[in-house]
């Protein structure tokens, strides 16, 4: 998990809308499997969450919108 979110983070900004849908789909199951378990999910969330709203923001794929708000 310590490694986990952080490449997470830096795939999620990759310009690359398949990278992207990787991640969003992989992302919760994450947050899921590590919740209470990991200091390192609870000291990314604002991270994750910044770029979860700028995906939802910026993005002109609704699918990825979709992705981005589970």
């Amino acid at each position: 998990a310590d490694f986990a979110f952080p490449f997470f983070l830096e795939k999620l900004s990759s310009p690359l809308v398949e990278t992207k849908r990787v991640v969003l789909t992989l992302l919760p199951r994450a947050i899921e499997a590590y919740a209470g378990a990991s200091r390192a999910l609870h000291s990314n969330l604002g991270a994750i969450w910044a770029a979860l709203r700028a995906e939802i923001v910026s993005s002109t794929d609704a699918a990825l919108v979709s992705l981005a708000l589970k």
